[in-house]
């Protein structure tokens, strides 16, 4: 049937044109290795559809989303001009070369491509390994994550199609620092690049961590409605498999041998398991506050304002019938003076909100900080108390974990991001200076009447 109604050069032209399955099927047939799914189906009228100007696809290992949005749907889209500028970007610059070099090699070596629409390299330019310009005035350039993007131009067009492969990888993507920084380059360099009447980006990956980039992307789609969120795992939540003919029950079962359960989880059913040398995995909220009976501020003292220096942090959590509501967390970098003017400034707004409650006040009674112990109770005449540390900070988060796993330490369920990014990635996120904080808070909390507390 294919061979009699793609006979002719013409009509295989029309085809591919109209349809990137027909594409697929005609010109780059060597990479089908299995019956089409029906999710591919999907992808193609998704990536076809210019009113999606934002897609983010996030599917299984193995799915062939790389081969459709990186390889096919950038050579559909050149060939026939659907698009003016391409960038393809990738976490490092050896992916992105990767990436050229594919599109490099159909342009030059697939017989089909070649057969019917002849060569496309042009005298103008050199096709380089991040950078080529085709005969019909298309240009296609690959960039790495954290390259700059913003600004750049070819002839008279901004970028109309942008690709975003994979740009976060397992090790980068546990510290809070390296996602913000992925997070800052797509959305502040890459998207306002973008032509702003038909410009379209693409983002592909997986979810490797329950704070990433891809989602960060996802919650933002689906909370302003900007864009399309796409997810396929191998196995739906019903039991239902993606792609029978690729995926048989006997290689499904190899692979989760092979490669263990939590990282078969992750990479082929889109589910984010903790890593294993995580020491908090479990992270109970609170929508409600409950009549509290007692407040105390934690406060970890940093007392630098270098851009390179911890934070000063202060923790403010309430106990009600045995329970521990984390109220709010106060940080930033300040001097002696500016710290102990914050740190009376929350003691005093906490009385003034909980006029009939006790409220204590706790910092670590190490170095410096007993010198800022003094001087608040000279200068205020707070009832600030020194806590004398025996244990290193993890041994002291370990006290804690049954206080997790028994809802007993809560946490609001929205605007404690930060306190809980560091306390999921305790051990790999830069900064730790929350946890300080709200460690002394909960002591006090729970042994305010105790002696190893030493009253000042």
């Amino acid at each position: 049937m294919i061979a009699k109604i793609t006979d002719t050069k013409e009509r295989r032209k029309e085809l591919a044109e109209r349809s990137l399955a027909w594409f697929i099927v005609l010109y780059l047939s060597h990479y089908l290795k299995a019956a089409t799914p029906d999710f591919h189906y999907k992808i193609f009228q998704s990536l076809e559809d210019d009113k999606i100007n934002t897609l983010e696809l996030i599917a299984f290992r193995g799915s062939a989303k790389s081969t459709i949005v990186s390889l096919a749907f950038p050579l559909w889209s050149a060939i026939f001009g659907k698009r003016n500028f391409i960038i393809l970007c990738s976490d490092t610059h050896t992916q992105a070369k990767q990436i050229i070099s594919n599109l490099i090699y159909e342009f030059e070596y697939n017989k089909f491509i070649m057969d019917d629409f002849g060569n496309f390299e042009t005298q103008k330019e050199d096709w380089t390994a991040t950078n080529i310009f085709l005969k019909n005035n298309v240009r296609i350039m690959s960039r790495s994550r954290g390259q700059k993007v913003r600004g750049l131009r070819h002839l008279q067009s901004r970028p109309d199609l942008i690709i975003l492969d994979d740009v976060e990888n397992i090790q980068d993507v546990r510290t809070k620092d390296q996602r913000d920084k992925t997070e800052e380059w797509a959305l502040s360099d890459v998207i306002p690049s973008l032509d702003p009447v038909r410009g379209k980006i693409v983002v592909i990956g997986n979810f490797l961590h329950k704070d990433s980039f891809m989602m960060r992307l996802k919650n933002k789609i689906l909370s302003s409605n900007f864009g399309t969120v796409e997810e396929f795992p191998l196995i739906t939540n019903t039991g239902i498999n993606l792609w029978p003919s690729a995926y048989s029950p006997d290689k499904i079962a190899s692979l989760k041998a092979k490669s263990g359960l939590r990282y078969f989880q992750r990479e082929y059913l889109l589910q984010i398991h903790a890593p294993e040398d995580q020491l908090v995995k479990r992270i109970p909220y609170y929508n409600e506050i409950p009549k509290l009976e007692q407040i105390a501020l934690g406060v970890d003292l940093a007392i630098s304002k270098k851009d390179t220096a911890d934070y000063t942090s202060i923790n403010i959590a309430g106990e009600a019938e045995g329970k521990i509501y984390n109220l709010k967390n106060i940080s930033g970098r300040w001097d002696f003076n500016e710290t102990l003017v914050k740190i009376k400034e929350t003691f005093e707004n906490y009385q003034k909100i909980y006029p009939d409650l006790a409220i204590g006040l706790y910092v670590e009674s190490v170095a410096y900080q007993q010198a800022a112990i003094e001087e608040i109770q000279r200068r205020y005449s707070l009832p600030v108390t020194g806590v004398n540390q025996t244990r290193d900070k993890r041994a002291r988060l370990e006290t804690y974990l049954p206080y997790f796993e028994n809802d007993q330490i809560l946490f609001r369920s929205e605007g404690m991001e930060d306190w809980i990014g560091q306390l999921l990635g305790f051990g790999h996120e830069k900064w730790d200076d929350i946890i300080d904080a709200a460690m002394l808070s909960w002591q006090g909390l729970l042994n305010r009447e105790k002696p190893q507390i030493l009253w000042l």
